[in-house]
């Protein structure tokens, strides 16, 4: 099995690992590189509803970013077009990188987990910013009137109007600035929201709730515009996919979260599971075997378990466990026991001076993938091993110098050049040899 397909099979198996809530991933059986991407959004425009998307996994892979498009056209979005999504997320480094320093956008650092967690957030967004640097405000999943106690009267005359119509002019607050001021208001306090009823009017349901700050508030709070359009845009196309139950009541267009009220038992005595055991049992094993348990672990559990039992936090931070396993390579994921770990360096001409991004590389990862590009988007074109330890030091050694006559040569070339054309520096013209 090649690298890359190896780290594609390790990218698949974090998703299937380690679930996100709004997240859902599913495989073409008869291709690997074919995935289903359903997006449910816990905020925002789409708020509760389950987005549809087509994720082509292309050859060059991570070198270039998955092909994600929206498989359902008309949803209102200022970076959808149709099934294209305008997204640096989605762009190759050619299509993005600028000359001011802009380190956004798609990195093969970036895993499948990672990228679709930030197109949830993406998706969850109620600001999007676009390429012009301005931001555009594309609204919640509800729109919300605020009111004074004098004005709900009046204004729940003109209702349907009211949740028809976003503009000011259908409401009795006479200015935006007015109602701005309601709003810091409402959300600047701690009290309980408290829903009085629901309006069922023509253009949907209308939440009427209230607030006690200084004075008493309302708000009006109904379906947006663009959540309802969505929704009604996916009941009415109807569209299933066919490799995933997308669009079924397995995995239904639109989620709704129904809060039951619990039946809690209350005990005179506290429950068994919740009774500190006499002695810790933990205390008959090893060092080596708490070792070997922290191997297996996930590295969130590690964490707990050493808040929980110090003996354990000991173990973990004498073995460099946690350390161990951010030493991987960018590009291939691969570890420092699979590679040749490094980083890459850039020499600037000009100034004869060594940058780098301190990025981890694999030697594997720089000469056959011919990886040039660190995550931040700078260029390097030097990879140079690290001894991380004794048994890595013995694997890079013969790279290590050889690197370093690479990098050395480049300096003097540098230097050589200087010298000639300014006719000042440590090399003269009759001794530029290397």
């Amino acid at each position: 099995m090649s690298r890359l397909l190896s780290r594609l099979h390790r990218d698949l198996a974090e998703l299937r690992d380690a679930p996100y809530p709004g997240v859902s991933v599913f495989i073409d059986d008869a291709n690997i590189r074919r995935l289903c991407l359903v997006l449910t959004p816990p905020s925002g425009p789409w708020k509760g509803l389950s987005l549809h998307f087509d994720v082509n996994i292309p050859d060059n892979w991570p070198s270039s970013p998955p092909k994600i498009s929206s498989s359902i056209s008309g949803i209102e979005h200022p970076n959808l077009f149709g099934g294209y999504i305008c997204c640096d997320l989605l762009k190759g480094q050619h299509e993005i990188y600028s000359e001011h320093g802009y380190d956004g956008g798609y990195t093969p650092a970036l895993t499948l987990r990672g990228l679709f967690l930030q197109f949830l957030t993406f998706f969850s967004s109620t600001k999007v910013e676009q390429e012009g640097g301005y931001v555009v405000d594309i609204g919640d999943h509800v729109d919300r009137k605020f009111l004074l106690e004098q004005d709900v009267q009046s204004t729940i005359k003109d209702l349907p109007l009211v949740a028809e119509y976003s503009s000011s002019r259908y409401s009795t607050i006479n200015s935006s600035l007015e109602a701005a001021v309601l709003e810091r208001q409402w959300n600047s306090t701690t009290a309980p929201e408290v829903e009085l009823t629901r309006y069922t009017t023509t253009v949907g349901v209308v939440s009427h709730k209230t607030r006690e700050v200084t004075q008493r508030l309302h708000v009006l709070e109904f379906e947006s515009r663009r959540h309802k359009e969505t929704r009604q845009l996916l009941s009415r196309t109807g569209w299933r996919c066919k490799t995933c139950p997308y669009g079924s009541s397995e995995l239904p267009y639109e989620v709704v979260v129904k809060v039951e009220p619990q039946d809690v038992e209350i005990h005179d005595s506290p429950a068994l599971l919740v009774t500190p055991p006499g002695t810790c049992t933990l205390e008959n094993l090893s060092d080596d075997c708490l070792y070997v348990l922290a191997t297996h672990l996930s590295s969130e559990s590690i964490i707990s378990f050493s808040e929980a039992y110090p003996r354990f936090r000991n173990i973990v931070q004498s073995s460099h466990e946690l350390l161990r396993r951010e030493l991987t390579c960018f590009f291939l994921r691969t570890s420092l026991q699979d590679s040749v770990l490094g980083i890459g360096v850039a020499v600037n001409p000009k100034t004869r001076f060594l940058t780098s991004d301190f990025d981890w590389l694999s030697e594997e990862a720089f000469t056959k993938h011919h990886v040039r590009v660190s995550i931040r988007k700078n260029r390097f074109d030097y990879f140079l091993p690290l001894a991380f330890n004794r048994f890595h030091f013995q694997k890079a050694e013969p790279l290590l110098w050889k690197s370093l006559v690479e990098i050395d040569h480049a300096l003097r070339q540098a230097e050589i050049s200087t010298t000639r054309r300014t006719g000042r520096g440590t090399f003269k013209s009759d001794q530029c040899t290397y």
